[in-house]
C-alpha cells in the first residue's frame, strides 16, 4: 500500500454501478489501496453491500434491505446486470490484491463482521468504518486490533475528541470540513485522517499538502495519479 491511501468510493462509481463486483473490479485496475464499500444485513442474516436502506436507489427492485432475503436482494439488478454482492464476494475478489474499508451503515452487524474479517484473515487489509460512533466502540471491544475509522457528516463540530472518545484510529470527515488545523490536531493526537468524497485534483493536491493520510474518491484513476506523482516528486 502506498504511504497516502487511495480509496475506490464504493469502488469506480462513474465507471460501473456502485457497490458492485465490476465497480471494485474497475477501481482495482487503477491501482487504488483499498474499496470502500457500504454493507447492510438481509433480513436472514446476510451481509450485502448497497448504500441506501432502500433497495430501490439502486436497483430495480423495491422495499427495506433489512426486511428482503438474500434470495430476493440477488434477483434484483444492481445496473449493468451486477448483482448486489455479498461483503464475502466482495473478499473473494480483492483479497491478496487490495484493502476494504467497510462502512456499516446499521447497528447489530458489527459481529458478523468482524468474525468474517477474522475468519477470512484480513485483520490487516480492512478498515471497519461507521457514521455511528457507537458501532466503533463495539467493533473494538470485539477485536482491538482492527483498524476503524470514525465517519461525520458535514458540519459536525469536535472530530478529534469524538473520535479518541469511541477508540477509532482514525478521522474520516468530509472534504468540506478539512483544514489544516484539523489535520495536525489528529495526527498530535495519532490519529489518522482518511477524507471523503475527494473528487477534484485541485482539492487532492491541497489536502496532501495538508498531511492527510488517505482520499476516498468516486474517481480512483484520478486518485491514483495524482497521489503517485506527488508522492514521486517528494522521493
Amino acid at each position: 500500500m502506498r504511504d497516502i491511501l487511495v480509496m475506490g468510493h464504493r469502488g469506480s462509481p462513474k465507471a460501473a454501478p456502485e457497490n458492485t463486483l465490476k465497480s471494485f473490479e474497475i477501481a482495482m485496475q487503477a491501482g487504488v489501496d483499498m474499496v470502500e464499500v457500504d454493507v447492510w444485513k438481509s433480513a436472514d442474516g446476510h451481509m450485502v453491500c448497497i448504500h441506501d436502506p432502500d433497495v430501490s436507489s439502486t436497483t430495480n427492485g423495491f422495499g427495506m434491505i433489512e426486511e428482503l432475503t438474500l434470495a430476493e436482494i440477488k434477483s434484483l439488478n444492481a445496473g449493468e446486470g451486477q448483482e448486489v454482492p455479498l461483503l464475502s464476494e466482495v473478499f473473494d475478489l480483492v483479497q491478496g490484491n487490495v484493502g476494504v474499508n467497510i462502512d456499516l451503515k446499521s447497528f447489530g452487524i458489527e459481529k458478523p463482521v468482524v468474525d468474517l474479517v477474522i475468519e477470512r484473515r484480513m485483520k490487516d487489509s480492512v478498515i471497519i468504518s461507521s457514521f455511528f460512533l457507537l458501532t466503533i466502540e463495539v467493533v473494538k471491544e470485539l477485536d482491538k486490533d482492527i483498524e476503524t475509522g470514525a465517519l461525520f457528516q458535514v458540519g459536525m463540530d469536535d472530530h478529534v475528541p469524538h473520535t479518541l472518545h469511541v477508540g477509532a484510529d482514525a478521522i474520516h470527515p468530509p472534504l468540506v470540513d478539512v483544514n489544516k488545523e484539523l489535520v495536525g490536531h489528529a495526527h498530535r493526537e495519532g490519529l489518522r485522517v482518511n477524507v471523503w468524497d475527494v473528487d477534484d485534483e485541485v482539492d487532492m493536491l491541497q489536502i496532501l499538502e495538508w498531511g492527510v493520510n488517505g482520499i476516498i474518491t468516486d474517481f480512483p484513476k484520478i486518485g491514483v495519479r495524482v497521489v503517485d506523482d506527488w508522492l514521486s516528486e517528494r522521493k
